[in-house]
């Protein structure tokens, strides 16, 4: 799709899990070549942020480390926007090894469809926000990003509340994802054992 760059964010530092989600295998793929196939297609521009590019010599992509030294989430969204050369970025979440096709092509559509202008397209579901699997206007959200960094405001929400935002609700999800898959992540060694056989009963 004309329009969108695709950052995958995989600078955390992983500290509950203990080691790199990105390139950890699930079904014996990496979770970061699962979510880079989940969207393939869907973007003009691909690049990775992560803070230990040398864990990456081999991926063929442009690595992008966070420009500003805190900020939790909240960096790595900025760092993206600001590496982005296309008008909506989507961003995704190094560590969902399940993210569907068919969902992440109707936010792109959404994104790219909208007449009033809009600053996100993000999933919402009964547990929030999927702030890492949605898509960003970066002219309407990167301005307001450096003053909430700057102010200490590192959640979501804050941005959420100075632009346009078009939450999907569940029955919009379902309809693209029906068992919600997408929104798995892993964060615990039980998360990987969980995942793996996920994947081997789906066959995924």
């Amino acid at each position: 799709m004309h329009g969108i760059s695709l950052a995958v964010l995989a600078g955390g530092q992983s500290v509950r899990f203990g080691s790199n989600k990105a390139l950890t295998p699930i079904g014996g793929k990496p979770i970061l070549h699962r979510v880079l196939a989940a969207a393939a297609g869907l973007a003009d521009e691909i690049f990775v942020v992560t803070n230990t590019p040398e864990a990456y010599p081999d991926l063929g992509l442009p690595l992008v480390s966070d420009i500003r030294p805190d900020g939790g989430a909240l960096r790595g969204l900025h760092t993206a926007l600001s590496t982005a050369t296309q008008p909506w970025v989507l961003c995704l979440a190094c560590d969902m090894p399940f993210l569907q096709t068919a969902l992440l092509r109707f936010l792109c559509e959404r994104a790219l469809a909208a007449s009033a202008p809009l600053g996100v397209v993000v999933p919402r579901h009964a547990d929030g926000f999927e702030p890492f699997c949605a898509i960003y206007n970066r002219s309407l959200c990167l301005p307001e990003l450096e003053p909430l960094l700057d102010s200490g405001r590192w959640r979501m929400i804050g941005l959420y509340e100075r632009v346009p935002v078009e939450a999907i609700a569940l029955d919009t999800l379902r309809a693209h994802d029906p068992e919600l898959l997408s929104f798995l992540n892993i964060n615990t060694p039980d998360d990987l054992v969980a995942a793996n056989t996920l994947a081997q009963r789906l066959g995924l």
